[in-house]
């Protein structure tokens, strides 16, 4: 077989590393001979893999996510090697990747992740990339269909007690059965007292008794039976009868029509489909309040089991705008906390500025963009000056040691405070100064965010401090990664080379 093949080595320490990033290049079109070529030493020596299982974990920019393992090729020279598959080729972009050594007897060594790209081919210019995940194993698979099981089961009793009430409720075919039963029990009342022989007499008895008596005593007779009260139906009973017929007939007409009572089919079809969750509170306002101190992102956090509105004054942190903002945040992919894995959030402030902002949960908030109207795009043209003052700065963490440098014979300390901004054409603004930190290659001072970082790494030359270098200007290079590491590689002031280090560039971002 002919591979592209791309070796890494690995020399296995407890000294610091932030990652590398390689030269490697495969294709989309390297079906079946994109091979990734490992020697793993310590010390300087082969390091043996007899007893290990080797990983690589490898992420994708659109997301996509794979844990494989590695062939191992040489067990005593600690070599290994790992080919990409025709689905992994598709991926294309900057990949994200690390490998991890578990031994037989429980111990686990994490070695310092790397990257290299997968650049598309003229043929596949076309391609959508399509997110897979994988589980590693099963009791995460199983754990997951156990918690939808649970989820169901509540959502069914939920439901039981919801239509409790429904069943509770007389229907009119109920109310008719009643109204049936007693007209019923009547009848057979009547047809018991008719058939009971011992109440009445036969034609035989009759014939009897007239042979032996005058017809006016049977006729006293006759009169004496027919006026007791006690075994006969009176009028007033049957009246009394009817009218309880009449009565339950026309309570169960009444309830029948009764629609305060019931309801229809289409409205039960509504109220099952309706909405599970609200948007807004009860009184049609915003869902959540973001008061002052508040973490705004944080807070949208929390509230984000699906979507929903929200207001926000000027003075929490991480929020979009110095000013009060409107709008709303919608989530998908729901974690067993019932918080949104992914979404966005799109604020306004009173002064009719649109800001965006994206949340991956795997990777934390992308950053606030603002949206920039036509009329501040003609403004842009007419006075930049004045454009550069209106945009929206943001301020870096920074790291390393490195500080905002601050100048003692200044009233206003914040002045030099490192900030980043970027306009309507996509031209990214850094400005400020930095002191104390570590100077060299691969180590940053800060990283600027997603949609503020170059296609490509530039480097500038700026100013130095003069201190212990006899008033001499000074200079320092200084490196943008595509990966929006900001590094100071190196400085002429050799006494103090990082007391005073100046900043002020722009770049077009990706």
């Amino acid at each position: 077989m002919i591979y592209k093949d791309a070796n890494v080595t690995y020399d296995i320490n407890s000294r610091r590393s932030d990652g590398r990033a390689t030269n490697i290049q495969f294709m989309t079109q390297d079906t079946g001979s994109a091979k990734l070529s490992f020697s793993f030493t310590k010390d300087g020596a082969p390091l043996p893999l007899s007893a290990v299982d080797a990983k690589i974990v490898l992420l994708y920019p659109d997301g996509s996510f794979y844990k494989k393992s590695l062939t191992l090729i040489d067990k005593v020279n600690g070599k290994a090697e790992y080919i990409l598959s025709d689905e992994e080729l598709k991926h294309y972009g900057i990949v994200k990747a690390e490998l991890k050594l578990y031994y037989t007897n429980g111990q686990a060594l994490a070695t310092s992740f790397f990257t290299f790209t997968i650049s598309k081919t003229l043929e596949d210019q076309n391609i959508v990339p399509v997110a897979e995940y994988y589980i590693d194993d099963f009791e995460t698979l199983r754990n997951g269909i156990n918690q939808t099981v649970d989820e169901i089961s509540r959502t069914v009793e939920e439901l039981r007690e919801k239509f409790a009430d429904l069943e509770a409720i007389e229907t009119k075919d109920g109310a008719q059965e009643k109204a049936d039963t007693a007209e019923q029990n009547a009848k057979d009342y009547t047809d018991e007292h008719a058939n009971d022989q011992t109440k009445h007499i036969t034609t035989k008895e009759r014939e009897a008794w007239n042979a032996k008596e005058t017809p006016s005593g049977a006729q006293e007779k006759v009169n004496a039976h027919a006026n007791k009260t006690d075994i006969h139906v009176t009028q007033s009973d049957k009246d009394k009868w009817n009218t309880a017929e009449a009565n339950a007939k026309a309570y169960t007409d009444v309830h029948a029509a009764d629609m305060a009572k019931h309801i229809t089919a289409a409205e039960r079809m509504k109220w099952n489909s309706a909405q599970l969750l609200k948007i807004t509170n009860d009184a049609g306002g915003v869902l959540i309040s973001i008061g002052d101190t508040d973490d705004f992102l944080s807070e949208i956090v929390e509230a984000g089991k699906q979507f929903g509105t929200f207001y926000s004054s000027g003075k929490s942190t991480n929020g979009p705008s110095s000013l009060s903002t409107r709008g709303f945040f919608h989530f998908t992919s729901t974690d067993s906390d019932g918080k949104g894995t992914f979404g966005y959030v799109v604020a306004i402030d009173y002064k009719n500025n649109v800001f965006t902002n994206y949340l991956n949960l795997n990777q934390g908030w992308t950053g606030w963009s603002k949206l920039e109207t036509e009329h501040n795009a003609r403004s842009y043209t007419d006075n930049l000056e004045k454009k550069l003052t209106d945009l929206t700065w943001f301020s870096p963490t920074l790291q390393n040691s490195w500080v905002n440098y601050t100048d003692s014979n200044a009233t206003d300390q914040t002045k030099y405070k490192v900030r980043y901004a970027k306009d309507v054409t996509g031209t990214v603004f850094v400005e400020g100064a930095i002191s104390k930190g570590i100077i060299g290659f691969g180590v940053p001072a800060f990283i600027l965010p997603e949609g503020y970082r170059p296609a490509r790494a530039i480097q500038w030359v700026g100013v130095a401090s003069q201190g212990g270098m006899s008033g001499v200007p000074q200079t320092h290079r200084l490196l943008v990664d595509i990966d929006g590491k900001v590094i100071i590689e190196n400085c002429s002031n050799t006494v103090k080379p990082n007391d005073y280090i100046s900043l002020g560039f722009s770049f077009k971002a990706v």
